[in-house]
């Protein structure tokens, strides 16, 4: 099968935009891939944030629990309340 050149000179063009499409596609990929990291990054961030303030939740329900029974048991033995 015998090429004609200008059939040649189009393929070339079309290569020549599909390694153009294709370096451009390269920078978009890894553009997405370090903003995936960075957010990744934020959501671990945001987890470890959550799991403390989660934490000091609870801390904060124990609190209030032992001093509600502080305050009964003062009440019960006719102190002020």
């Amino acid at each position: 099968m015998i090429i004609a050149k200008a059939e040649l000179k189009a393929l070339e063009a079309h290569i020549a935009e599909a390694a153009k499409r294709l370096r451009e596609l390269g920078g978009e990929n890894h553009k997405l891939a370090m903003e995936n990291e960075r957010l990744k990054d934020e959501v671990q961030r945001l987890k470890e944030d959550l799991r403390a303030a989660a934490g000091l939740r609870a801390r904060h329900e124990r609190l209030k629990e032992r001093l509600e029974r502080l305050s009964k048991k003062l009440e019960s033995i006719g102190g002020p309340g």
